[in-house]
Formats: C-alpha cells, structure tokens, sequence
C-alpha cells in the first residue's frame, strides 16, 4: 500500500536525514565518473538535461538491481517481529535478538547481492555505506540495537574476503526498515531518494549546479521514483523475487568501474 502502516512519519524523516553518518556523503554513484568522462559539458546546451538523465538512469539502475534484495531484507525481519502487530513500535519496544534461521536467511540475500554486483568500486561502496547504515541506527533506535548488534556480528566476525556477508547497503537498509515495521511502498520510496539525493549534493559539491537548482533536479528525480514505484511495484507484486534482480542501464557499470581511474577524485565512487 502507499501508506507508512503503524510508523510514526517523523521517524521516517530520521532514516532518510542527510545529517545521519551513513557514508552517502562520501559517494557520487558514478557522476564524478560521468563528469570527467564528458557525458555532460557545459558548453553543451543541454548538459543540464544529460546529467537529468543520468542520475535518474541510476535509479533505475538501483530499482532493478537492488530493490529485490531490499524488500527480501524488510519482509524477513517483518514478518518475523511485527506479523501480528496492530500498534505502532515505541521507544519502550526491545526487540529480542533473532533466531539463527533468521539471521542465516539475511545472510544469504546479502550474499546473494553481492554475487550480482560486477563492480568493485559499486561493492565497495555498497558495504561502506551499509555497514555505516547498521552503526548509525543502532545509536538512533536502542529498540532494535540487539538485533542490529548480532547483524554487525555476521558481519565482521570474519575478513570480507573470506565470507560472502559483507553487509550490503541494501540489505541493511531493508533489514532496519522491516525492524521499525515500515512497509515495502516507503521502504523502497526511502531507499531510492536516498539514492537520487546523494547523487543531487554531488552535483552540488562538484559545482555543476547550484543548491537551488539541486532542489528542482531532486523533485524531478522524485517525480520520476513516484511514478516508478507506482507502476512496477504496486502493480507488479513479482519485482519482490530476487530472480527479477537484473540491470538495465550497462554504462552505468562501466562508469563505476572506470571511477578507481580517474586523475583525481572528491568522492570514493
């Protein structure tokens, strides 16, 4: 549905707070890559509209490749803590560490993410910024910290190279968003503008755009995730299964992996 079910709405305005020490910062999702590689100049009339497109050819990117493993991530920790629930979690609500099957199955989705991901900057990008997601909500919400605690010990109990759980941004974001009960619609609506407001202060940042103009770049990027949402998700119940994983936009890979290469760098990808 479209609504945010038993959450408060000022919660959700916490998750998606440019001010929470998550890593986004820190990351251009491939437009630093896509600047100095000229697929948009600014002697070129209509760069404004490339650099449109391009960001919104990530989300696309992120929608089709990642939003399976993130609802996978939500539903689990639902289903498991909030299946018969009818009032809303409170501050007062500690959850009670998960069951090892539980764990086991969030482990194999971010394992399972991890294979689909080609890009090593992309891969690294999307633990950095997932286990920064992890460290940051367990000190906002104490109520679902033992949860978050046994998670972070998947991850970390061992060299990510010798394990195939590395705590992906999307698993993670889904696994916290199912914690605090909120459904797929706002799950999903969160995570993607996220994804197009980081890339916004990026332009900022790299002086392609003013602050002001980034406001009207991030309402059309948000046009486009609503009608999005609507039309793939609300409609299309099997976008959930993690088979439906694919990517739709190559250039958007090559970019990613061509970032490691440039001269020089303000962002780590």
């Amino acid at each position: 549905s479209g609504g945010i079910g038993n959450t408060s709405p000022i919660l959700l305005y916490q998750l998606v707070d440019s001010c929470v020490p998550s890593g986004g910062f820190a990351h251009s999702n491939t437009l630093e890559a896509a600047h100095q590689l000229h697929l948009f100049n600014k002697l070129d009339s209509s760069w404004k509209n490339s650099l449109r497109e391009h960001c919104f050819d990530v989300v696309l990117q992120t929608f089709t490749s990642m939003v399976p493993f993130l609802l996978s991530s939500c539903d689990l920790f639902r289903n498991h803590y909030h299946k018969n629930d009818t009032k809303a979690l409170t501050e007062a609500t500690l959850l009670e560490p998960p069951p090892k099957h539980i764990m086991e199955l969030w482990q194999q989705f971010d394992s399972e993410l991890r294979a689909t991901i080609t890009s090593h900057v992309a891969s690294r990008a999307s633990t950095t910024q997932g286990s920064g997601m992890l460290r940051a909500f367990s000190a906002a919400f104490p109520n679902i910290a033992p949860v978050i605690k046994i998670m972070r010990k998947y991850i970390l109990r061992v060299p990510t190279s010798q394990t195939d759980c590395a705590g992906h941004c999307a698993t993670s974001f889904g696994a916290v968003c199912g914690l605090l009960n909120i459904n797929n619609y706002t799950c999903v609506s969160m995570f993607l503008y996220t994804t197009a407001r980081d890339m916004v202060n990026a332009a900022v940042r790299m002086n392609l755009i003013g602050p002001l103009e980034g406001g009207l770049v991030t309402n059309e990027l948000c046009s486009g995730i609503d009608e999005l949402i609507r039309k793939y998700l609300v409609e299309a119940e099997n976008v959930k299964s993690l088979n439906c994983a694919h990517q739709v936009v190559p250039l958007v890979e090559v970019l990613s992996n061509a970032h490691d290469r440039l001269y020089s760098r303000l962002f780590n990808s």
